[in-house]
């Protein structure tokens, strides 16, 4: 994880930001990736528990993505399918920009503490 190496090296503000910005990167080419393999790939299944989930990621897509990346940060699993959901890459993408900062900042403040120790 960079946010390990970043924030000894960097410091705790440009080491998150620099970590944020990898995290960003990242996310975006993962989805622009399994997108193009899978394209909306989960909206195929006739599971009813798939189909419920859809439907609320359709009712509040920001704030799903946000709620997402604050619990699951960048973990691929996710990314993967959120982009085989059918959601659009501007939800996508607002999601992750307004939460990936909170646990990314956390981890800032406790690697900055161990790195101190």
């Amino acid at each position: 994880m960079i946010l390990t190496a970043a924030v000894p090296t960097l410091g705790r503000s440009w080491g998150g930001l620099a970590t944020y910005a990898a995290a960003c990167i990242s996310c975006v080419l993962t989805f622009f990736t399994i997108r193009l393999i899978g394209g909306d790939a989960l909206r195929q299944l006739q599971n009813r528990t798939a189909v419920r989930i859809l439907n609320q990621l359709d009712v509040q897509p920001i704030r799903s993505v946000v709620l997402l990346r604050v619990l699951f940060q960048t973990v691929p699993a996710l990314n993967y399918a959120l982009a085989i959901s059918g959601i659009r890459f501007r939800q996508y993408l607002t999601g992750t920009l307004l939460g990936l900062p909170r646990p990314i900042a956390l981890y800032c403040l406790v690697f900055d503490y161990l790195a101190r120790a």
